[in-house]
């Protein structure tokens, strides 16, 4: 991915990619809490919602600096959102769900299901490398399909001290899952620290 450029376009493009990001991090780590026994589920759920929100103000501050910032001539640019790659990844991961769903339950294999979920949400963000030119897609899937299938060899359920269960191979997809989306935004929160320390004063003043 190359250095974040100050225009408009590319913050609002990295806007609405950190808000994606925060809202399927926070159902996948929502998703991971409810296989810790109380009070640990509890615990997770606060540190879910608060790196969400934390997320959310970041999107928020990219939002308000989208607006302060020139447009760049968008007259060869396109939408990521809109290209063939971004249509046909997200496609054909809604319809493989369904599909893969249908066939592991009928198998006996049910319990694979959020799994091989994983695995195809993270085969989808190969087909956003080209629509976002963004290599750290490729990155973002190849971890989720690694997690994906390393989670099919683990225990569905454990037993723990004082009798309590973990629902061990649903907590470590949903935490990993939300972890990796987390340490997408990695890059671009420092990119912007970055720029910002390099920016003259005046800039600075007027983007507070």
């Amino acid at each position: 991915m190359s250095p974040l450029k100050w225009t408009a376009q590319s913050f609002q493009g990295i806007t609405l990619s950190t808000f994606i990001s925060a809202m399927f991090a926070l159902g996948w780590g929502l998703y991971g809490s409810a296989g810790l026994p109380a009070p640990y589920e509890t615990v997770g759920q606060f540190v879910v919602i608060g790196v969400t929100l934390a997320l959310l103000a970041l999107a928020l501050y990219l939002y308000r600096k989208a607006q302060q910032l020139p447009t760049e001539d968008g007259e060869h640019m396109q939408n990521p959102f809109t290209t063939r790659a971004y249509g046909i990844s997200v496609a054909l991961m809604v319809l493989a769900f369904p599909i893969a769903g249908t066939i592991l339950t009928r198998t006996g294999f049910e319990n694979a299901i959020t799994s091989v979920v994983a695995i195809i949400v993270g085969l989808h963000f190969f087909g956003l490398v080209r629509a976002f030119d963004a290599p750290i897609f490729a990155a973002i899937g190849s971890a989720m399909c690694f997690l994906g299938i390393i989670s099919l060899m683990v225990p569905i359920q454990v037993i723990v001290d004082g009798g309590s269960s973990v629902a061990l191979r649903q907590s470590i997809i949903g935490f990993g899952c939300a972890l990796i989306l987390w340490a997408s935004q990695v890059r671009t929160i420092r990119e912007i620290l970055q720029q910002r320390k390099s920016m003259p004063i005046e800039t600075k003043k007027r983007s507070l």
